[in-house]
């Protein structure tokens, strides 16, 4: 994709310049890029460079840069079915200084652990950390975290037997599928 040959110049300009904040930018753009693309080895070899910049020059820390960082690692361990390292990465991203304060980070890292309660099959800590970020991402309508709360939701909810819920959120769902295929044929 054109992404990441985009990515990749920008990268190779960042480090000529010495641009270390920018370089970190990109770094963990590209890897949201191949985690979309279901490229997990290439995300985690991104994450790898990005732990070792951050090593290197803990001033380009900031309170986004690692949040990105720890939910883009969160999304390829729970693609990878590595449960056991998520609870470490939660405990990190939750001492990331003033991540309180960001309430699109918290939604994701809410969705992170939707997803992984789901998984562990503890359905109604799912439920409680997805019904958070849906309230959040209703006003937003982001993509693809939108789809993702709500097939966790009907997942969560079909597993606990509430089909009414269930229910409601594959009509949301449905919605969503049925405006984006409106948006594409327009």
């Amino acid at each position: 994709p054109s992404a990441i040959c985009y990515y990749q110049e920008a990268i190779t300009i960042a480090k000529k310049l010495r641009d270390t904040k920018r370089y970190l930018f990109c770094m963990l753009n590209l890897q949201s890029v191949y985690i979309l693309i279901k490229e997990f080895e290439q995300a985690y070899e991104v994450s790898i460079e990005v732990k070792q910049a951050f090593e290197k020059d803990p001033t380009i820390k900031t309170t986004i840069s690692e949040a990105a960082y720890y939910l883009n690692l969160m999304a390829i361990q729970l693609e990878w079915q590595q449960f056991h390292t998520i609870e470490p990465l939660f405990q990190a991203f939750e001492a990331i200084p003033m991540i309180d304060r960001h309430n699109r980070e918290q939604m994701y890292y809410q969705c992170m652990k939707g997803r992984y309660f789901n998984e562990l099959g503890h359905y109604s800590e799912a439920i409680t950390e997805l019904e958070a970020a849906f309230t959040f991402i209703k006003k937003t309508e982001e993509e693809p975290f939108l789809t993702m709360i709500l097939e966790n939701l009907i997942t969560a909810y079909e597993n606990t037997g509430n089909y009414q819920a269930a229910l409601h959120y594959a009509k949301a769902f449905n919605k969503k599928l049925l405006d984006t295929q409106k948006k594409r044929v327009t």
